[in-house]
Parts: C-alpha cells; structure tokens; sequence
C-alpha cells in the first residue's frame, strides 16, 4: 500500500472518529442541560414550599439564601454546564471515570455527581496533573491513580463549540489561545486555564498566614479570588461566606473585580478598600486625605517630600505601635486604683490582686470591656459580703418579731411587724447602694475617652516622641496633625493608629468577626497594618497576603521584604510562595518591562517576571517635538486600536494632573475616553486615561505611554514606569519628546 494512500486513509477514520465523539459530546452537553433544568424546578419548588411553612425564621432565612445561592448557579450552568472532563481510573479500581468539572456541582434524580465542582478535591487532578501517574489529597488521606485524557471545552450559550484534548503541549497551545483574548473575555474564562503552581496556592490550607510573591501578570489577583470561592466551597459547614473579607488596593478595582466571585458561585463575600474597612471599625467622624494625593506631591516634588516619607513610614511601623503601648502602660499607671479595694476597714481584693485581674484580662481584650471586667467582680464581691451582712441581720430581724409582746393588740402587733420588715428593706437598699457606690468611688479615676481624643494626647506627647524619632520629623507630624484635625481630616497612615487605639481602649464596635482576610496589591500596605489585621483573625493568623515588591509605588512605608515581614509582624509563621511567570504581556512588553525595573534590582528585593512563550507586536517607541504633536499621535494610536478590534485601551500618565490636561485636550477628537480618578467606582471598560498609581492591578489590551521623559530613574519613578507598561496584554506604545 502506498504512503499516502495510507494516510489519506488515516485522516478520514480520524474524521469519522471525531463526528462520532462530537455527536456524542453534542448529546451529553443537551443531557447535562436537561438535568441542570431538572433541578431547577425541584429547587424552585422547595423555595416555594418554604416560604409558605411555618418554620423556624432564621432556619427560612438560612435555606432561603441556600436556595437562592443554588438557584443563581444552575441558571448560569444552563449556558456553560461544564467547561472540562479528565478520564481517572483509581488504583484497584475495575473501571475509569470520566470526570466532567464546571462551576458548580450538578447531581442527577438519583444523586449521581454528572458535573463535579472545580473546587472539589478530585477535580485539583484537571489543574496539577499530567497524562500518567498522578495523585490528590481529600479528607479520606492521598489518592493515587492513572490520568488517561484532559478535555477542555466551549460551550457558549448551551451550545457545544469545539473541544481540546490537552497534554504538555497542547496545554500551552490552549493557555497561548486564552492569552490571545481581550482583557474583558480573559477575565470571564480565567477559571480553565488555571495553572498548576496557582492552584498549589489556592487550595493551600487556611491554618496559617500565606504570602505571595507574584509578578506583574503572574494572576496573583486571579488566585485571590479562586482561593476565597475554593476556602467558601471548602468550609462551608464551618464559616458562612460574610466571614471572608477581601481588601483591594481601591473602590475602582473592587468594581472591576466584581462579578468574578458572583460568577464563581460564591456571594456575600465581603469586598473593601482599606480605607473602608477602617471607617467602618473606628467610632470617630472623619474624613482621609487622599491617599494619592500624599504620592503624588512625592512624584512631584512638592514640598517636604523627605518629611512627608518619614512620617508615613513611622506611622505604617510597629515602632509606632511600640510608641501606643508605651503610652497606654503610662496612662493605665495614672488611671488604675492606688489603694486596696475596702468596704469599712475589711480589705476585699488587696492592690496588687486588683492590678493582676485587670492586666490578665487586658492581654486579649480592650481597656474598657477590662474594666467592665474589673467593675463586674468588684461589684459581685460586695453583693456577697452585702448578702452575708443581709443574713446576719436577718437573724436579728427574726429575734425581734420573736420577742414582740403577746399582750399587745393585733393591730399594733401588726404596725411592729411593718416597721421591722420596713427597716430590713431600707438596710439591704442601703448595703447594695453602698456597695454599687464604694465601687463607682474607687474606679472613679478610671476615664476612657474618645478615640480622636486619646490621639491627640498621643501625638501631642513629645516626651514620649522623643525616644522614637527626631525633633524636626515630631514637628512635621505634630503640625499636619494640627493641619488636619480643624478639618476633620486624618491621613491615611493615622488608619491604623487609630484601629489599634479603639481595639485597645475602646474595643471592637462591630463584633467583628472574621476567619480568613486576603489582601491584594499587599505591597503598599506597612507593617502596622498588617499586625491589626492579624490580631483580627487569631489565633492562626489566618491571611493570604499577595502582592509585588516591584510594584511597591508607597515603598517608603510600604513592604519592602517579605522574610521581614514573616519575622517581625507573623513570627515566621507565614509560608512564602513565589509565582515568577508572567502571563499577562507578550515577551517583547514583559522584555521591555524587565529593562526598566533591572535599574533598580540591586537597591530592592526584586525577582523579575519570567514571561511565557507568548509572543505579539514589537513595542513602538514614538519621538515627538511638540505637545500638539503628542496629542495627534494619541489619537492616531487609539484609532489603530479600536480598529483593530481592541477593546479595553489606557492612555497611561506619570500623575493625574497630566491625566486632566490629556483628557481636556484629547476631548477635541472624536474619541469617547473616560478619564479615571481615585473617586471612581466603577469601571466600564473602553479607552480611558489613567495616573499610573492608579492601574495597578488592571489590565488592558493596549496601554500608551503618554510622557516616559517624566520619570526619572529614581526608584519611585521607575515603578511606577514598571508598573504602566506591565498593564498592557498586547500593544505597548510608548511616547517621548
């Protein structure tokens, strides 16, 4: 037989093979549809039932959301029911398991599990696990097996588009597919091409802190969200949804993040910006400057730019913090009872006893619930002598009821017995007043004001600032504090002094309760920070923390090092993982980027971004003599990309001053562009122009550089040049005069 009759031959049994698998791929897509739709009406017939019983509220109100939660998930499995399949046979199985993974679970009538949750433990094979010999871990111990076929599939509207087997090759093939999608389709399908080194971090426990250090791209904020909806999916017996808490670094990422949860199954999630959290958690009226503000007068040069970064790291620094204990151990030395506690000239609890009780509660609660403590067993101790005292008289009451004279009349008889009963009561009144009041009197000295009052005192303590910091950085923090304070304004870094004061004196207003707090762009956060949110969730200190040091644009009080962090705020407690490749840009944009942030790599801890093998347009590198000029070629560069059919595009400045003379000018085109500010919530998508310190976190299709002459080499300005370009997916143009 000839060659190529032979593969000719060959080529049309594989077409036939494949019209086979399609038709019965197509029928299970239609049956799995079918089953979805099933359940939906069993589902929406027990909420009905539900509603109409006579159940506990609270028990209605639990399935109520359980239902509702379910509900919203099979709707959204009828489009998209399932988006991957793996073939496993378990050792000393008898038969293999075909094992389709979508996003939410799907049983049939008979309890079957037809779509297993990509969250489930078996389905971690799909994300970790090549053709072979591989293993997972669930509750019953390790599992070990043979993995025979990966398939990934597009089902887009209940309809069966194509499907892939992947192996190592194919699966780089299909991430380079995903990657090659706009922004706005990327961010929707993030959920198939999860790797193998994010899901180790996803799916790691939740008994300790987790610090990761990813690069620009690496998908640190794709992990974030996965992890919560896989700890939510895992834990559910254990902790309800409302007991998670994201922080992200601005209201403007929180909005461009947030249908991600909702569309991975999981709602109620508590999503805030820092800033949010705090002013929900301290019971004072106030108002914060702008966080941006503050770097941008450092980006400028405006002012006493060396002062303004010495006193926000001293804020964000647990050197501070160590300035606060120090002035709560002088003023608990000033407001604590001297003497013994007495009633009469009885010694009830001596000095040092009183002392011990308070302080031993203190350890791990506020001031002021330890002196509800304190007042509570003082006040329990008079009630007992009280009630001993009540005894003794009452033997005496009884001796003169026993001794009244028999000859007397009966209503005189009667008019005794009143008084003596009279008086007994006027007695004990006397003794449980007296007790209350001897209490009142002996913590009288024992005030607890106001959080912004108890600040001022301690920023106006330069006695005790002395042993921390110079006169001249005291005098900077004391004036903007003066500055700020006639207008009801603090500034960012007073955040979490100002936590740490009400949970220490005054306690937490909110009953706050949470088990697992993650925290994205964790780079700009201080180690002040840091150390409240870990008390928050003690005792394991339960925390994903994720963020860049190169990307580190507040290094002046932000996190420079992570092992530092580990040691001096979490004990080396944490684990550290590390997530090098970049995902995000094409090799010429994260080559470019590398260039840029290399300057710096000696003076900072910084890893470089190891890009895929992704490879896209040539960076472009415009020279132009006039703002006018500028201007045109902006505009020039947008159009290119809109026809071309991108469709998320950032016109990229140093500062937002540059941003508002850019957009004012570029309104003159015909190009509908948004200009973002820090007070925006929501993001909408399209062409927008953005500061720098702003886009961190976002990602577009294409990202102009409107200025690079503006950024020096200092290591601000080179971050946050860094920072610019590592926005871009597929098209980086950057602009110079």
């Amino acid at each position: 037989m000839k060659k190529w009759y032979y593969i000719l031959v060959k080529k049309k049994l594989y077409r036939l093979e494949k019209k086979m698998i399609d038709n019965e791929e197509i029928k299970r897509v239609s049956d799995t549809i079918e089953i979805v739709k099933n359940n939906i009406k069993e589902y929406e017939i027990l909420y009905s039932n539900l509603l109409k019983g006579n159940a506990d509220e609270q028990y209605i109100q639990n399935m109520s959301k359980e239902y509702s939660n379910k509900l919203k998930n099979l709707n959204k499995a009828i489009s998209i029911p399932y988006f991957a399949r793996i073939d496993f046979k378990e050792n000393n199985a008898n038969n293999e398991r075909k094992i389709y993974i979508g996003k939410t679970g799907i049983l049939n009538d008979k309890y079957d599990v037809i779509v297993t949750d990509w969250r489930a433990p078996i389905a971690s094979i799909y994300y970790d696990g090549q053709l072979g010999k591989v293993k997972y871990e669930c509750p019953d111990g390790i599992i070990k097996g043979d993995l025979s076929k990966k398939r990934v599939y597009t089902i887009e509207n209940s309809i069966l588009k194509d499907y892939q087997d992947i192996d190592i090759t194919t699966n780089d093939e299909f991430l380079q597919e995903c990657l090659n999608e706009n922004s706005e389709a990327r961010l929707k399908n993030i959920i198939s091409t999860i790797q193998s080194e994010q899901n180790k971090i996803i799916r790691a426990k939740m008994s300790n802190p987790l610090i990761v250090q990813g690069v620009a791209g690496s998908g640190k904020t794709t992990v974030a969200l996965h992890r919560i909806a896989y700890l939510v999916y895992t834990y559910e017996k254990e902790f309800n949804p409302d007991e998670f808490l994201i922080i992200a670094p601005n209201k403007f990422f929180l909005d461009y993040i947030s249908n991600v949860l909702p569309d991975l199954g999981v709602d109620y999630v508590r999503q805030q910006t820092f800033e949010e959290f705090m002013l929900e958690n301290i019971d004072a009226n106030f108002e914060i400057n702008p966080i941006n503000v503050e770097l941008s007068n450092i980006v400028n040069q405006n002012g006493k730019t060396d002062l303004i970064k010495k006193s926000a790291n001293f804020k964000s620094s647990l050197r501070f913090k160590e300035l606060i204990d120090e002035f709560i151990d002088k003023f608990l030395k000033s407001n604590l009872p001297k003497g013994d506690f007495k009633i009469s000239d009885i010694v009830v609890f001596n000095h040092d006893e009183v002392i011990d009780m308070f302080i031993n509660y203190f350890k791990n609660n506020s001031i002021n619930d330890s002196k509800k403590m304190l007042t509570a067993i003082l006040q329990k101790r008079v009630s007992n002598i009280a009630n001993e005292l009540i005894d003794r008289l009452s033997e005496q009451r009884k001796s003169k009821l026993y001794n009244i004279d028999k000859n007397l009349s009966d209503d005189k008889v009667k008019e005794i017995r009143l008084e003596i009963f009279k008086e007994k009561e006027y007695e004990m009144q006397q003794l449980f007043k007296g007790g209350k009041k001897l209490v009142l009197d002996y913590l009288k000295n024992f005030k607890i004001e106001k959080v912004l009052s108890i600040y001022k005192k301690i920023i106006s303590d330069k006695i005790l600032f002395d042993k921390y910091v110079e006169s001249e950085l005291y005098e900077y923090i004391l004036e903007t504090y003066k500055k700020n304070i006639k207008s009801k304004k603090v500034e960012y870094e007073d955040l979490a002094p100002l936590f740490y004061i009400q949970n220490r004196f005054l306690g937490n207003i909110n009953n706050l309760k949470l088990e697992h707090i993650v925290i994205d762009e964790a780079q700009d956060l201080g180690e002040f920070q840091f150390y409240n949110f870990k008390e928050i969730v003690k005792p394991n200190m339960s925390m994903t923390i994720l963020g860049d040091i190169s990307q580190g644009i507040y290094s002046y009080k932000g996190i420079n090092n992570w092992n530092k962090l580990n040691q001096i705020v979490f004990n080396n407690k944490a684990s550290i993982e590390y997530l090098k490749e970049s995902y995000r840009t094409s090799m010429e944009i994260m080559n470019e980027a590398n260039t840029i942030i290399n300057k710096i790599v000696d003076n900072e801890n910084i890893i470089l971004a190891q890009p895929i093998e992704r490879h896209g347009d040539k960076i472009e590198h415009w020279k132009i003599d006039s703002e006018d000029s500028k201007i045109s070629k902006i505009y020039e560069i947008i159009k290119t990309h809109l026809e071309a059919g991108h469709i998320n595009i950032a016109v990229i400045t140093k500062d937002f001053d540059e941003s508002i003379e850019l957009h004012k000018k570029l309104t003159n085109y015909e190009v509908d562009i948004k200009l973002i500010s820090e007070n925006l919530d929501k993001y909408t998508g399209g062409t927008i122009i953005i500061p720098s310190y702003l886009s961190k976190g976002l990602e577009f299709d294409s990202v102009i550089i409107s200025d690079s002459n503006k950024y020096s080499e200092n290591i601000l300005d080179t971050k946050l040049l860094y920072v610019a370009c590592t926005r871009a997916m597929h098209t980086l143009d950057i602009i110079s005069q």
